[in-house]
C-alpha cells in the first residue's frame, strides 16, 4: 500500500524550489521534516498600489508527516505542480522491513535506520573491515569470495594471532625492567613484555599470511599492545578484533572473519576452551614472564623462550603444504602435521597417570594425537618410556631392555613445539644439565645437512639465536 503526501494549497504562491529532508528508501518512524517548499507570495502591501505591479517575497513553508513507512518516491517541481502530489510513502508493512545489505552500529548505512528490535534480513560480520558493520547473508559470502580470490592471487593464507600469553605477556602496574613496555589505560598503569623473537616471527608470517589480532581484551587495550607490536601498521593494519565486537564475550568465534570457509584460516592461542572444537588451532605454549618460576623453568621460558620459531617453521610447512601440495583446506594439513610429529613412536608413561581408564589422561590423548601409539605396560614395540621420575617399575624394566627412559618434558615440549625433540638431552642422567639451546643447534645442524626431498620434514632455523619455552608440566601424580 501506498500514501500519497499531498502539496497543501498554495493559493496564488508560487512554487520555486523544493528542498527536501529525506531520500528516497528512507525509512520513517515518526513525525518528520519531509521538506521545505520555497514560494514568491504576492505582496499587496502599500508599495504595491502605489506602483500598481505586483511585487513577491519569498517565503519558506515546511511541510511534516506522520506518516510511517519508506520514501518510495520523490516528486519533481514539475510534476508538483501538475499533480499536486509531493512524494509516495509505501505503507505496506507499518513496521517495515529494512532490507538494505549494510548496517553499522545496529544503523541501516543506507536508510540511517535504527534496526534493533525490529524484524529484518539477517546480517552477519566478515573479515575486519569495521568494528561493528554487518553484511547481508548474499553481501557477506560475496565479500568472503573476493577475500578468498585475493589471497589466492597472493599466495597468503589467515592467520589469527592471540596476544596475552601468546605473543605478550602484561600485568597491572609499572615496571622499570629493560625491555618493558609501559602504557595507560584509564588512568591505570600496565606494563608489557614482548615474547622473544616476535619480531622475527611477524616478519617472516607477513610473507605467507594476512595477520590479524584477535583478543578477549577491550578494544582500547587491543590498540594500545598493537601499537606497540605493530608501531608501523605493516602487520596487522587495522585488522584487529577484541571482545567489544563481538556478542559472546566468552568464547571467541571464527565466524566474525569467515562466516562460512574457514579452510583459508589458521589461529595460533594458548587457550583452547575460547575456540570450542575449533580445528584451525594451534595451542601455543603460554608466555610466562611476570611470573615466579623455578631455576629450571629458566632455562626455557621467560627470557630463554624461543617458542615462536618452532611455530615459524609449523607454519611455514603449512603454508607449502597448501600452496604446493594442493591440499586445500588448513584443518586437513593439521591433522597430518600433527599425527607427523610422533609418527612411529610407542609410548608408556610413568608416574604419570591417575586417570581410569589410562586413555583419559592429558598425556596420553596428547601423544595419541600427535601420532604416537601409546600402552599401560611395556611390550616389545615400546620405543620410549616417558616418567616424571626414575625409579619405578616401569622406569626399570626399560633400563634393563635397553629402552629409552626420557623426562615428560621431552613429550611436553615435542608436542608444544609440534617437534619431536632429540632424547638424549630429556635422558634423566642428562636433564640437570638440559639447554634449549643446544638442542636448537643441533637441529639446524641436522636440518642445514639434509638433502632437499628431506628439508621439508625438518623445520630450519633461520635465527642464530637459540632459546625456547615451555609452560609447565602436569601436576598429575601417579604411584608406579
Amino acid at each position: 500500500m501506498f500514501e500519497i503526501i499531498k502539496c497543501p494549497d498554495l493559493g496564488n504562491k508560487i512554487l520555486r524550489e523544493v528542498i527536501w529532508k529525506v531520500t528516497v528508501s528512507q525509512v520513517i518512524t515518526e513525525k518528520i521534516l519531509l521538506c521545505v517548499l520555497v514560494v514568491d507570495d504576492e505582496d499587496y502591501g502599500l508599495l504595491t498600489q502605489i506602483l500598481n505591479q505586483k511585487l513577491y517575497t519569498t517565503k519558506k513553508i515546511e511541510i511534516h508527516t506522520s506518516v510511517i513507512g519508506a520514501i518510495e518516491k520523490l516528486n519533481t517541481i514539475e510534476e508538483i505542480m501538475k499533480s499536486n502530489e509531493l512524494c509516495t510513502i509505501n505503507i505496506s508493512d507499518k513496521n517495515h522491513n529494512c532490507d538494505h545489505e549494510i548496517e553499522y552500529g545496529g544503523m541501516c548505512v543506507k536508510c540511517g535506520r535504527e534496526l534493533e528490535d525490529i524484524n529484518l534480513p539477517f546480517k552477519l560480520p566478515c573479515g575486519v573491515s569495521g568494528r561493528n558493520l554487518k553484511f547481508t547473508e548474499n553481501l557477506a559470502a560475496k565479500i568472503e569470495e573476493n577475500k578468498k580470490a585475493q589471497l589466492i592471487n597472493s599466495q597468503k593464507l589467515i592467520l589469527v594471532l592471540d596476544l596475552d600469553h601468546t605473543l605478550i605477556h602484561t600485568f597491572q602496574g609499572k615496571s622499570q625492567a629493560p625491555g618493558i613496555h609501559n602504557f595507560l589505560i584509564d588512568g591505570n598503569d600496565y606494563s608489557t613484555k614482548l615474547r622473544p623473537h616476535l619480531e622475527t616471527f611477524l616478519e617472516s608470517m607477513r610473507q605467507m599470511y594476512e595477520m590479524c589480532v584477535y583478543t578477549m581484551g577491550s578494544h582500547n587495550y587491543a590498540n594500545q599492545i598493537v601499537h606497540i607490536v605493530d608501531p608501523e601498521q605493516k602487520y596487522f593494519a587495522s585488522r584487529v578484533i577484541s571482545k567489544d565486537d563481538s556478542e559472546n564475550k566468552s568464547v571467541k568465534n571464527l565466524k566474525l572473519l569467515l562466516p562460512f570457509d574457514d579452510s583459508m584460516a589458521v589461529i595460533l592461542d594458548d587457550t583452547y576452551e575460547v575456540w570450542p572444537n575449533c580445528e584451525n588451532l594451534i595451542l601455543a605454549e603460554r608466555f610466562l614472564y611476570f611470573a615466579e618460576i623455578s631455576e629450571f623453568d629458566k632455562k626455557f621460558c621467560g627470557e630463554n623462550d624461543c617458542y615462536l620459531l618452532f611455530i615459524s617453521e609449523l607454519l611455514k610447512r603449512l603454508h607449502n603444504r597448501f600452496y604446493s601440495d594442493g591440499v586445500n583446506d588448513v584443518k586437513q594439513i593439521l591433522k597430518d602435521l600433527r599425527l607427523e610429529v610422533l609418527q612411529g613412536i610407542n609410548i608408556v608413561l610413568s608416574g604419570v597417570i591417575s586417570e581410569i581408564p589410562p586413555s583419559n589422561n592429558f598425556y596420553w590423548q596428547s601423544a595419541s594425537k600427535f601420532g604416537a601409539v601409546c600402552s599401560n605396560d611395556i611390550v616389545e614395540s615400546t620405543t620410549h618410556v616417558v616418567a616424571k621420575n626414575m625409579g619405578t617399575k616401569k622406569t626399570k624394566a626399560a633400563l634393563e631392555k635397553n629402552i629409552p627412559v626420557v623426562q615428560l618434558l621431552w613429550l611436553h615440549l615435542s608436542i608444544s613445539f609440534w617437534y619431536k625433540l632429540p632424547e638424549d638431552y630429556f635422558k634423566f642422567e642428562n636433564i640437570s644439565n638440559f639447554d634449549i639451546r643446544a638442542i636448537v643447534n643441533v637441529i639446524k645442524i641436522r636440518r642445514n645437512s639434509l638433502e632437499n626431498s628431506e628439508a621439508q620434514k625438518i623445520p630450519k632455523f633461520t635465527t642464530s639465536e637459540s632459546e625456547s619455552d615451555s609452560d609447565s608440566e602436569s601436576d598429575a601424580v601417579a604411584s608406579d
